[in-house]
């Protein structure tokens, strides 16, 4: 039977009806729950939302100097708020792959070996693509390089053609 915060019933699979110290639990487990789950985070939603349409609703309608200081400090307490949460959980990542590495050095195994056959397959792969993109790369830049000259050589021309008709004003002035 999965465990669940709801007490079984009559209908469930079992026909055996839950005992007073059952029920009991799963009264606590359900105010528990409310207490130390639910009800924080409800708070921590409603404060953020009610601070978003704040910050959102100055924003758009700043009328004085202090809203706009208001809003200044409110869209600092914002990212100091989502941002603290963020470091904690985005540190856990470094933080378990240490552990990782020192519980393995601890137990005999070697670090060495996967990160070197890693870089090793990392090399290789930066190898064959960059021989790839040495084959690739003459036939990709020729037409740009073509292109590039066609435009300068009319450029040329129009610039030469300009100064000309340029000189041949100012000979007759």
């Amino acid at each position: 039977m999965a465990l669940t915060d709801t007490p079984p019933t009559e209908s469930s699979s079992s026909s055996i009806p839950p005992t007073d110290d059952q029920l009991t639990r799963a009264k606590a487990l359900r105010r528990f729950n409310w207490l130390y789950i639910y009800t924080p985070i409800i708070v921590a939603a409603s404060l953020s939302l009610i601070a978003l349409l704040l910050l959102t609703w100055f924003s758009l309608v700043p009328d004085s100097a202090e809203e706009i200081l208001f809003i200044s400090g409110l869209a600092d307490i914002i990212l100091i708020g989502w941002m603290c949460p963020a470091t904690l959980i985005f540190s856990l990542g470094p933080i378990a792959g240490i552990y990782y590495f020192y519980r393995r050095r601890q137990h005999g195994s070697y670090v060495r070996e996967p990160l070197q056959r890693l870089s090793w397959r990392t090399d290789n792969l930066l190898d064959a693509s960059q021989s790839k993109i040495k084959g690739v790369q003459p036939h990709v830049a020729k037409p740009f390089i073509e292109a590039h000259g066609w435009v300068a050589f009319f450029r040329n021309i129009l610039q030469q053609i300009v100064q000309s008709i340029r000189n041949l004003f100012e000979r007759r002035n």
